[in-house]
């Protein structure tokens, strides 16, 4: 994927017969990795990493928004469909954001952008807090990354309050963790953060 990247960023493609890799995936898929990534038109994971068919899942919805049915999709991907590595991807100047920041509302979009305003009061910001800002926009893009991998949300199941998985919690029941050098969840968990904060950087 970072080399995809790459040759997108120079403008470079590779040669694909999408016709063959089509008819090569027709009786079984390996991707090799899984993405949560934004709805956005102007963001499409496999274009900007140069991939082709069969190479990964992707789970699209606006706002990189986790719920039960993305982390179950997630859970197929991991447990059963062997995948690998396991990437959520923000971007800049996110409508979905800049929706929920400035309190739009309309028909089932209203409860989605509810889902991203936990990030807005968590982001911590000195300047304008508004979606006209677009550093702000991109400052809770970051805090939504960071959350939708690492916070849990209460949901009842057959009647009975249980906690629902985080990511982080999906990757270490799928056995994703860093094995060879983790010792306990607590520590897995702080590589997360510290992975979130570097690819940030880049956001």
């Amino acid at each position: 994927m970072k080399k995809g990247n790459k040759r997108f960023r120079a403008g470079e493609r590779k040669d694909r017969n999408y016709l063959r890799e089509q008819k090569a995936s027709a009786k079984g898929q390996y991707p090799a990795a899984v993405l949560l990534t934004c709805f956005d038109s102007r963001a499409p994971a496999e274009v900007i990493m140069d991939l082709g068919i069969g190479d990964i899942f992707n789970c699209r919805v606006a706002g990189n928004v986790r719920n039960a049915d993305i982390l179950g999709s997630m859970e197929f991907a991991c447990k059963l469909a062997g995948a690998k590595v396991l990437l959520v991807m923000g971007h800049t100047a996110c409508g979905a954001i800049k929706g929920a920041i400035d309190n739009a509302e309309l028909g089932n979009l209203t409860g989605l952008l509810g889902k991203i305003k936990p990030a807005i009061d968590a982001t911590a910001y000195a300047g304008e807090r508004s979606a006209k800002n677009y550093a702000f926009v991109d400052a809770v893009a970051r805090k939504k990354l960071e959350k939708v991998i690492l916070t849990s949300s209460a949901r009842k199941t057959k009647g009975a309050n249980k906690r629902a998985a985080t990511i982080a919690d999906m990757l270490c029941a799928c056995g994703l963790t860093w094995k060879h050098s983790l010792t306990s969840r607590q520590e897995f968990l702080e590589k997360m953060r510290d992975a979130i904060r570097l690819c940030c950087q880049d956001l």
